[in-house]
Parts: structure tokens; sequence; C-alpha cells
């Protein structure tokens, strides 16, 4: 999984069943789009996006949703 804060990357960490798809980073906020983007292998399988403008921090948990769809992608959702 990559995340992307404007465009610009911010890395990318691994997943698996073992971390049970999730991975986590530290970001300071920053006002504009935030996006996670899964792979597999190479190729893009999904991207979810927020548009951040909220002055206080939050934690944005990307997880595949392969058991809800039948196109695979990913969700930000607020913890």
């Amino acid at each position: 999984m990559e995340l992307l804060l404007n465009g610009r990357s911010l890395g990318s960490r691994p997943t698996s069943r073992t971390t049970k798809f999730r991975a986590s980073w530290s970001v300071p906020y920053q006002a504009g789009v935030l996006q996670a983007v899964g792979y597999k292998g190479n190729k893009k399988v999904g991207v979810a996006g927020a548009l951040g403008r909220s002055p206080h921090a939050t934690k944005a948990n990307g997880r595949p949703h392969h058991h809800r769809r039948q196109r695979p992608g990913l969700e930000l959702r607020d913890r």
C-alpha cells in the first residue's frame, strides 16, 4: 500500500494476511488530498482518498473489502 498526500508519495508499506492488510504512517496535518493506493504485485488494484479540511488529526484506516464487493478496492474511515 502506498500513501500519497497532495500527489506526493509518503512511502509504501507491505501488507498481507499476517498484517490483516493494514499499514500505518505518521503524517503531520496538511490541507489537501490524502490517498491510499493498493497494489497486487506491481499492478494498482484500488485507490481511496479523503479531502483534508479539518485542523484536527484523524486516523485513516485503509482496508481492502474484497469480501463486500465483487471489485477490489480500498476504504478510508475515521477511528
